[in-house]
């Protein structure tokens, strides 16, 4: 008996990973798990920053749960989801399904990647890629079904309750320079900063504004197939 708890305190133990060769220690089963933070919406939310979380800063995250939950479970036939408050400033995603916790870390980093809409660091002004050739006329038509499915369970409500009216993300000078910095499509950008900088608005009346730009291009013209959907531009 001794020389068996001898021979087990002389393996590798799980804190010791960092410290062992890459791929020495394998675990055997593991949870899937997300961490969504709320610092990860510093850009956009405007209640809070950092450390800061109040109540409407849980638009965000009920928002991320409505669109992840619903994918795990029918994109990925996921049943076993336990979300819980991480106990500072987010909330994780348990997944336990046997066919989860099996996956290996490149099957994790593969289903990653079939979520990540946004990438990159700050120094990266558009970080969002949401459709494939630039020239692509029917992008609505061809938006990745699982974008479509998150689109439909968000709906309008979301976006215009929480980020127009809610944060009013757009109001201030910095809010509506960083949205004008991500047009693809330096005219618009330039006529709206001459309309936004002459007069006093908030994000609703800026979004009309927006739309009316959209709108004022040919349908189908390339203007406007990069204005819905741009794609990304790394810097």
């Amino acid at each position: 008996m001794v020389n068996l708890v001898a021979f087990l305190m002389s393996l590798p133990q799980p804190k010791d990973k960092k410290s062992l060769r890459p791929g020495h220690l394998q675990p055997l089963k593991r949870e899937l798990v997300f961490d969504i933070d709320m610092t990860d919406y510093d850009s956009i939310r405007t209640c809070c920053s950092g450390k800061g979380i109040c109540r409407r800063c849980w638009g965000f995250i009920a928002a991320a749960v409505t669109v992840l939950d619903k994918t795990l479970r029918e994109d990925f036939g996921f049943n076993h989801i336990l979300w819980v408050y991480s106990g500072r400033r987010g909330i994780h995603c348990w997944v336990s399904d046997r066919e989860a916790m099996d996956l290996t870390d490149d099957q994790r980093k593969s289903v990653m990647g079939y979520l990540e809409v946004i990438k990159g660091g700050k120094e990266q002004t558009k970080k969002v890629n949401i459709r494939g050739h630039p020239k692509d006329k029917d992008a609505i038509k061809n938006l990745h079904p699982s974008l479509k499915n998150s689109l439909d369970a968000l709906g309008d409500g979301y976006f215009v309750g929480l980020i127009l009216e809610d944060q009013d993300c757009f109001a201030n000078e910095q809010g509506w320079t960083t949205f004008l910095e991500l047009l693809p499509d330096k005219e618009v950008a330039e006529n709206l900063r001459k309309q936004w900088s002459s007069k006093s608005s908030g994000s609703v009346s800026k979004w009309e504004d927006f739309k009316d730009q959209v709108r004022a291009s040919q349908k189908d013209s390339d203007r406007r197939v990069r204005l819905l959907f741009p794609s990304r531009n790394e810097h």
